[in-house]
């Protein structure tokens, strides 16, 4: 039996698996064997790919993640994939009382690059392609978010409305809910939450589950409420840091997911939406100067 160590211990994942490695049973072994040598796959693999990969079943992938004090193998991969965060090595982002105006750009943005680097590291292929797809037949797409949220989901719209999709996006819960629950299968619900617990949030994503709407929340990276109620979880990463109140960096990350979207939507079925985007543009030639 290993010995457990603490899940607030991130950066001695790799430590504790290399000294322990031999005093794993031969099963336990396999899968570490497998973490250690490409980490930056595991985060990205299922309990059923991790296990085929190591030759193991899936219970011992849970033994293995609760050996190592984790609740199970997706509260491993959370902390695993947070043990893969690069620091910023040329800056420290701590905005100091005193900094220069260039210096505090200098850290604002390096935050936000690191951010975006990150969130390409967590996000799942798998779950940004079934978004795509599930995007692309749905019937009609409602789009929620709460505060600066709602500006992220407006962006959304715009962008799927060039599309020639049928979508609305929603700041305000009371109407969101509403517009919800008329809302039904063969529907999506594109929920935006950096951290996926505010109440509003969760009320909107508990009406479109009881409608059977398909729920893609765009959200950090962690067990929360709305990734539990989510179909298909987009994630995001967002350095902590004492001046990021607004979650400034956070919302680049969610850009660039809603980019992703639109610009997988239009790669992958651009026989249906080429012609759309042909006539949005053309609509909006005549506003510029």
């Amino acid at each position: 039996m290993l010995m457990r160590m603490g899940a607030d211990n991130e950066k001695e994942i790799f430590h504790n698996l290399q000294t322990r490695l031999n005093s794993m049973g031969s099963a336990s072994r396999k899968v570490a064997q497998v973490v250690l040598a490409n980490p930056a796959e595991v985060i990205h693999l299922s309990i059923t790919e991790l296990a085929e990969k190591a030759g193991v079943s899936e219970a011992t992938v849970v033994r293995f993640s609760q050996d190592l004090g984790f609740k199970g193998y997706q509260d491993f991969k959370i902390h695993l994939s947070q043990a893969l965060v690069r620091p910023l090595k040329s800056l420290d982002v701590r905005i100091e009382n005193g900094d220069p105006p260039k210096l505090v750009m200098e850290k604002v943005c390096q935050t936000i690059v690191q951010t975006i680097y990150d969130t390409v590291e967590v996000i799942e292929e798998e779950a940004l392609s079934r978004a795509i797809e599930v995007l692309a037949t749905a019937r009609r797409i409602q789009l929620f978010g709460c505060g600066r949220s709602g500006i992220m989901a407006q962006d959304a719209e715009n962008r799927f409305l060039k599309l020639g999709l049928w979508a609305r996006a929603f700041s305000d819960s009371h109407n969101a809910a509403q517009a919800c629950s008329t809302l039904g299968q063969g529907d999506a619900i594109l929920i935006i939450s950096y951290s996926g617990t505010t109440k509003e949030v969760l009320k909107v994503a508990e009406i479109a589950r009881s409608n059977g709407v398909t729920i893609i929340a765009i959200t950090r990276y962690a067990k929360t409420p709305l990734s539990r109620l989510a179909d298909i979880n987009l994630w995001t990463s967002s350095p902590e840091s004492h001046f990021r109140s607004d979650g400034v960096s956070s919302r680049f990350a969610q850009l660039c997911i809603i980019d992703a979207l639109y610009a997988g939507l239009f790669v992958h079925f651009s026989h249906r939406f080429q012609e759309a985007v042909h006539k949005a543009t053309s609509a909006l030639a005549d506003f510029r100067l």
